[in-house]
């Protein structure tokens, strides 16, 4: 069994630099994650990026890693680009089932960035508020 967004490729990739515009969003913002992305193989080849929120502290249940955001990179042999990815804070709610209403769980998480679920590459917290 394969990890879910695993993909087989030819050549190696180098995740690094992960930053984020703040370290406390509120529930209007959007988190923008950026981080550096490396060809280190010979040959060209696409990656497909992915970002997940691991929630430290909620209120409510959550799955281990929510798959939020990614994106298809081509590189050549030695290049790098840097990749952004954009979360909305909105798109973290859960529907509130006593109320009948898509409610906040405002916490801290963790982002994790990486070639899938089971391959990530970087990691930093931030605070919901």
């Amino acid at each position: 069994m394969y990890p879910f967004g695993y993909g087989l490729t030819y050549t190696n990739f180098e995740y690094a630099d992960l930053k984020t515009t703040k370290d406390t969003y509120g529930k209007d913002d959007v988190i923008t994650v950026s981080f550096k992305l490396k060809n280190t193989g010979s040959v060209a080849a696409d990656e497909v990026a992915q970002a997940y929120v691991h929630r430290i502290n909620p209120s409510v249940e959550w799955p281990n890693k929510e798959l939020k955001a990614f994106s298809r990179v081509t590189l050549k042999p030695g290049e790098s680009k840097t990749v952004k990815l954009n979360i909305p804070v909105k798109n973290l709610q859960y529907w509130n089932e006593a109320t009948q209403s898509w409610a906040d769980d405002l916490c801290n998480i963790e982002l994790q960035v990486g070639a899938n679920v089971s391959d990530i590459k970087l990691q930093k917290k931030i605070a919901l508020m």
